[in-house]
Parts: C-alpha cells; structure tokens; sequence
C-alpha cells in the first residue's frame, strides 16, 4: 500500500500522537490508581492507531463524534492535554466545567463534538451535523464513531441510512474490538464483519486493521476525500483490541482468554508504526527518546495544571443546564 501521501513531518507526527495517546493513558491510570484523580479510566491502549489515524486523516474545518475510548481522537484533534487533564480532575478549567466526564469532552472550536453517555447515542447527532453541512456549503466532513457494542442499535441503522439516502459528508468508524464490555461479538451478531452491513444502505464497506495506523489513515482519507466532494458516506470497520478491562474498576483482563490478549498484544499498534517508520529512516532510538521526553514534560505541566486548578463552584450547578 502507498502512503506517500504523508511527508517524513507528518508520519513522525502520527507517531508521536500514538505514543502521546498510549502514554497520557498509562499515566491517568497510575493517576487513579494512586487516588490522585477522581474520574474513572475506560482506556484505548491497544486500539489508539483506530481513533489518532483516522482523526489525521481530516482538515481542521471537519468534526468528530467520538466513543468513549476517544482520548486519541482529542489529542488528534488538537484538544490540549492539559483541558483533558482538567476535565479529568473535574475542575472548572476543563472543557465542559468539570461538570463532564472526560471521555465525552466537547470543544467546538476545535471541531469535537459533545457526545453522549448512552453508547452509540451520537452517532444520529454525527449525522443531523453532518446534513448541516451539506445545507450550509461548509465542506466539513464528520467522523462518527462506534464501536461493536452499539452496532447493533436501531438508531444507527435509521442513521446511515438517512446519510445514504442523502449522500451526506459523514465516515462512519466501527472500532470493533470484539467485546462490548463482556460479551463477545459472536453473542451479539452472527455476521463478525459490521462493515458487511455497508451493502445493506448501498455504500462502500471497508474492512481494515485497525492495529495499523497507516492502513487507517489510507482508508479514512479516502472516505474523507470521498464525502468532501459530496458523494456521500462510507462505513469503515476497524478490527482491533483493547489491552485493559471495560473499565479500570473491573478486574484487568476481563478474564479474557490469555492467548487471545498475547496475540492482540503482539499487534501493538504503537510499535508497529515505530518498525515501519525506522524501516524508512525516519525514527530513532534518540528521536523516540526526544519524544518521550517532550511528552512526559506535557503531562507533568498538564497534572500540575489540573491539580491546583479551581473546582466549580456549588451555585454554577445549574449553569449551562438545558432543561
């Protein structure tokens, strides 16, 4: 597969993205573990190349509904880490107020989306922005995210077909990572392949890997590409795996078999962009060390930010309230 579409700059800016996304994830676990921070972690490590490489692969102007397991998504979009990190600590200077959870942070300037708690419940708000859109001329393409867990709700359906039928500017991403929480998806559909139900609303289906980032970013783009110039929606399913538990509450490998986590494992997505791009020339053991660097530093600065960053305060309870 081609990917000389990317320069040197912004492969290594991929990269880092996916090491900055794995990273910031690893340290808001050892945040809550330690009860430093309040908020509970539902993390994306092992699926981080599904949600940064697909983000990479849109402009500035275009949105994102992401999942729960967004994190990657926010830093691709350009979301500071240290908004994240407020939000995480539930403190006024997040994004939402410190009213919010982190892992639905909306920031409208930035093209991301406020989603919703209910699992898959954006993905119909994804498509009425997306016919914004088209209504108003803008050229801003939606990423809708989902994962194999809400594929199977009624609204997502009614959704796409709605795009469909008026060739709406919206990729639909499935992060399929075979569970939805505990159940596994051959309890949840006889057909393993979600990005087979494209057929059903007569749009292009992709299938991919969604352990490697560039294979991501290639099919995205072209779904972008695709539904910039207005011939509508493409449903791309992203096989992949989350390392964790559900949640970091639940016992840590959801007592998933242990050679299926040592296969997904071995598909480590941040590794797997690092072989190629040294393979190219383009990365280090001391370009990764800067990195590295440069990326503890960001998340020192940002923890340090949240943590002497003022609480809400109790009569801004009502504010910003719709009822």
């Amino acid at each position: 597969m081609d990917h000389t579409e990317l320069s040197q700059e912004k492969l290594v800016e991929l990269y880092r993205l996916l090491l900055f996304t794995r990273r910031s994830e690893e340290h808001l676990i050892e945040l809550y573990r330690s009860g430093r921070a309040p908020s509970l972690p539902h993390s994306s490590i092992g699926q981080e190349a599904v949600g940064v490489a697909s983000t990479f692969a849109l402009e500035p102007k275009d949105l994102v509904s992401p999942t729960l397991r967004g994190h990657g998504v926010f830093l691709a979009k350009g979301v500071p880490i240290k908004d994240i990190m407020a939000e995480v600590y539930k403190k006024k200077t997040g994004p939402s107020g410190g009213k919010w959870s982190y892992h639905h942070i909306s920031d409208t300037q930035r093209g991301v989306m406020l989603t919703s708690a209910v699992i898959a419940g954006s993905v119909p708000p994804a498509v009425g922005a997306a016919l914004a859109s088209k209504l108003r001329g803008s050229g801003q393409v939606m990423l809708a995210f989902f994962g194999d867990g809400g594929s199977s709700r009624g609204d997502i359906h009614e959704a796409m077909n709605m795009a469909a039928v008026m060739d709406l500017p919206v990729v639909f991403i499935v992060e399929n990572n075979l569970y939805a929480m505990s159940v596994p998806i051959a309890k949840q559909t006889k057909n393993p392949n979600i990005g087979d139900r494209a057929a059903g609303y007569g749009i292009p289906g992709v299938i991919v890997d969604g352990c490697d980032a560039l294979e991501v970013y290639h099919h995205t783009k072209i779904a972008v590409d695709r539904a910039r110039r207005g011939e509508g929606p493409t449903l791309i399913e992203c096989k992949t795996y989350r390392w964790r538990a559900h949640m970091e509450m639940d016992n840590p490998d959801d007592n998933r078999p242990a050679d299926e986590l040592a296969f997904w494992r071995s598909k480590c997505p941040v590794k797997k962009l690092e072989a190629d791009l040294r393979e190219r020339g383009y990365l280090d053991d001391a370009i990764i060390q800067g990195l590295e660097t440069g990326i503890a530093q960001e998340l020192k600065e940002a923890v340090a930010y949240a943590e002497s960053s003022p609480s809400p305060l109790p009569e801004e309870v009502f504010t910003d309230v719709y009822a």
